[in-house]
């Protein structure tokens, strides 16, 4: 009921109720998956030794993260993604660097290839697929499942509570409340952003609107997320091709790792930094592929929750040598661009010349 809690044998009384079930890998229907066997992010690491070779059905953040991790212990690995780029949510300009990263480990990546039937041979098993219409055929010995994640809903009889939920997850309002007035949902169960950061910003929101009247809303306006691959990939915002969309003009000033001293000096100097921006400087997206970058875009994001314009990273001092420069330094070209265009170029012109 929206008040009591059957766990085993012992019913629990409370007035106030947050459901926080997770989630758990999502299973395609693809005929034969289930009697072929698969890992996942979990049952991975009950393995008690390396396949020689894997096929990952998933190029998102866990299929890439761990694409990355086999290859480097050796194992032949194949990634089959079905959209047109690796990691779907990132910028694409970001997500092909990283693919051409991989690579060159000697990662197998197909995108556009969806996996439709698989079955055994032996010790291998085979995956049949097919890319805009042509069938592809992939071996392996063992196949690991990044396809995503569903809630945990299942068993807890929500109905009885009148709590609403659908494919997503628990049906929540932006103060995290069902619809049941005295019970609350967050983390993956909400179906919300699937981050550990985020169900921990909602956990606090949740606490502090169970237990205090004046409710506030979650914002999910500004929410970073890093993949972490070597080197990572942290973004926060829109893409370049989401911000066209929403605002049509918009300025991208990108900076090389290859050009940043401290990369140079610890030598991890590959990857870029992309900033997105209106005409004006309203910083609207950022991505940073390169080493520690789920640190760096921190200060990216604290620009953007406070609405400083890009011109402020440029302007703030940074320690040299440090990573942090390339912020600052990608930063700079808008300064840059405003110098050597328009007025204000033909203007520094004249007084160049009469000095």
């Amino acid at each position: 009921s929206p008040t009591e809690l059957q766990v085993g044998a012992q019913r629990i009384k409370a007035k106030k109720v947050v459901i926080a079930t997770g989630s758990r890998t999502s299973i395609p229907p693809i005929e034969g998956l289930e009697e072929a066997g698969f890992l996942d992010h979990v049952s991975v690491f009950r393995l008690s030794k390396l396949p020689r070779s894997i096929i990952i059905l998933g190029g998102g953040p866990i299929g890439i993260e761990f694409a990355q991790f086999f290859a480097r212990f050796g194992v032949r690995v194949t990634v089959l993604e079905v959209v047109g780029q690796i990691l779907p949510r990132e910028d694409q300009e970001i997500a092909q660097a990283l693919e051409a990263i991989l690579r060159a480990e000697g990662i197998d990546i197909h995108t556009c290839t969806k996996a439709f039937r698989i079955e055994k041979d032996g010790a291998e098993k085979i995956v049949h697929g097919e890319c805009t219409g042509a069938a592809m055929t992939f071996r392996a010995e063992e196949i690991f499942l990044a396809t995503g994640r569903r809630p945990n809903v299942e068993g807890l009889s929500l109905e009885a509570a009148r709590v609403k939920y659908d494919g997503k997850g628990v049906v929540v309002d932006d103060t995290l409340r069902t619809t049941a007035r005295n019970i609350w949902a967050c983390g993956d169960v909400t179906g919300k952003l699937l981050f550990t950061h985020v169900a921990e910003y909602q956990a606090r929101l949740v606490v502090r609107n169970a237990l205090f009247p004046l409710a506030s809303k979650a914002d999910y306006r500004v929410v970073p997320w890093c993949t972490f691959t070597d080197p990572e990939v942290a973004r926060v915002g829109l893409t370049e091709a989401e911000a066209r969309e929403q605002f049509g003009n918009v300025k991208i000033y990108r900076y090389n790792f290859e050009d940043l001293d401290r990369a140079l000096c610890d030598g991890e100097a590959v990857g870029l930094t992309k900033l997105v921006c209106t005409p004006k400087g309203k910083i609207v997206g950022a991505y940073i592929l390169g080493p520690q970058a789920g640190d760096l875009i921190q200060e990216v994001v604290l620009a953007m929750r406070k609405g400083l314009p890009v011109g402020a990273l440029s302007q703030t001092i940074h320690v040299y040598p440090t990573l942090s420069e390339a912020v600052r330094r990608t930063a700079d070209q808008y300064y840059r661009e405003k110098l050597l265009s328009g007025p204000l170029k033909r203007v520094l012109q004249l007084l160049m010349r009469f000095g």
